[in-house]
């Protein structure tokens, strides 16, 4: 019996560690410093061009946005909240670099992170990149998307969003979330109604956030219809929605769905940034659970696997002593 205990607890045990070790992520992006090319310099470090091979769950690398001959946004100047070319240039583009931000929540948990971030430095030109994931319109009714943003105080914005599948002439971005240039924390939803080719009014905090790492959690739920919600929560508690309180920002009320499909749509991940300063993002997740998006650090696996060898060999001794 006691044997038959032991396993049991074993097992549990190696289950625990498999699941920690795992996350069930539709998408991630921690621009690992291994992968991208982090020297100095635009010819080198752009972040335009790079990609494949960091992270999971995206089909190219970040750059213009494309897919199959068209572009998400439409004709230029369709859409005013975000450029449907790639305008990176020497003077202001996103850079794949070594830098790591780390975030430690109320709880003295921190997030698990991989070395690296991009940072973006500009000179007041407003640029958009795009990164294609495989989510497509498979994805479910509820998403959920984390950053980890890193401000220096100046007068430089940073939005994140989806951008949904081609339906047409113009394609539409559900929603976006991210500091506007007065460093407020605000969101957009794409869409009210039953316009999706158009923004939405934005929704802001009413204090601005001074120079500093935030984690931002964006909760996205679809109705099928009019009436689509998007939560926004700045740094909340990891692996934990309900004790991490009401959202900072909420935005309902409009149709963030793709209005010619039945089914959540969603084609691509979009960067979008412009001032004079520089704003820095890392550790994007899209999962369909709080827990997906915000995990916590765990110990190497190798540590972990010690730790395992360790307590079999505990069990082991107990159980030949008890056998004596």
């Amino acid at each position: 019996m006691k044997k038959t205990s032991h396993l049991l607890l074993l097992s549990a045990l190696f289950l625990s560690v498999g699941n920690l070790l795992q996350a069930d992520l539709l998408a991630y992006e921690g621009f690992d410093s291994s992968v991208y090319n982090t020297t100095a310099g635009f010819a080198n470090n752009n972040l335009s061009g790079q990609g494949i091979g960091s992270g999971s769950g995206f089909t190219v690398d970040w750059g213009a946005a494309t897919s199959d001959g068209e572009t998400l946004g439409g004709s230029a100047g369709t859409i005013p909240y975000w450029l449907n070319t790639n305008n990176s240039s020497a003077s202001a583009y996103y850079s794949a670099s070594t830098g790591q931000a780390s975030y430690t929540d109320g709880n003295s948990q921190t997030l698990a992170t991989t070395a690296g971030q991009s940072t973006f430095t500009g000179d007041g030109t407003r640029v958009s990149l795009q990164r294609f994931t495989s989510t497509g319109t498979s994805a479910p009714n509820v998403l959920y998307l984390s950053a980890l943003v890193t401000l220096d105080g100046s007068a430089t914005d940073l939005s994140i969003g989806f951008a949904s599948v081609n339906t047409g002439s113009n394609d539409d971005r559900p929603f976006s979330f991210g500091f506007n240039v007065d460093n407020e924390l605000t969101t957009v939803g794409w869409g009210s109604g039953t316009s999706n080719s158009t923004p939405g009014g934005a929704i802001s905090s009413v204090s601005s956030y001074g120079a500093g790492t935030y984690l931002l959690v964006a909760k996205i739920t679809n109705s099928g219809g009019a009436g689509d919600t998007l939560d926004l929560w700045l740094d909340p508690l990891l692996g934990n929605e309900a004790g991490s309180g009401s959202a900072e920002l909420t935005v309902t009320g409009g149709g963030f769905f793709v209005g010619s499909n039945s089914s959540w749509s969603v084609d691509g991940l979009v960067l979008d940034s412009s001032g004079t300063g520089s704003v820095s993002v890392d550790e994007l997740r899209v999962g369909t659970t709080w827990d997906d998006v915000t995990p916590t650090a765990v110990p190497e696996a190798s540590t972990l696997v010690l730790s395992m060898l360790s307590l079999v060999t505990i069990i082991g001794l107990r159980s030949s002593r008890n056998r004596r």
